[in-house]
């Protein structure tokens, strides 16, 4: 069964990019914990991050921190986390939480309301040119 991220790279299911190269692709959640709530994933379908090839993982954090390093220029910030969970959706991928410090920000049970595709578009848009 395909994966959502797989069915995003197809064009099946809507997201919002805000990059990707030959093998990875970053999307911002549309559900963020934080603005900026990115999620990077590798364009093949590993179930689980640590499936994978030892090549292939390293990749996957060279492309993660590029995307951090955008993130961190663009959304004043202390730092940017990093949570790897992936029991919902079966494909590996890398959440991008920009945090200010604050208890209880990385909190999965919290509701987090959606973002308009407007407001997500306009970000996208600003970190696109500095992921590097």
């Amino acid at each position: 069964m395909e994966s959502v991220f797989t069915k995003m790279l197809n064009g099946l299911e809507p997201c919002v990019w805000v990059g990707q190269d030959q093998e990875h692709a970053a999307i911002l959640e549309a559900r963020p914990l934080l603005p900026g709530h990115t999620i990077v994933f590798p364009k093949i379908a590993p179930d689980a991050l640590f499936d994978m090839d030892p090549a292939a993982l390293a990749g996957l954090m060279k492309y993660c921190q590029a995307v951090a390093r955008a993130l961190k220029a663009e959304i004043a910030c202390e730092k940017i986390g990093v949570l790897v969970y992936g029991i919902q959706t079966r494909h590996a991928h890398v959440h991008l939480i920009p945090l200010q410090g604050d208890a209880g920000e990385i909190n999965l049970d919290k509701i987090r309301p959606a973002v308009s595709t407007v407001d997500l578009e306009s970000m996208a848009a600003r970190l696109r040119p500095l992921i590097k």
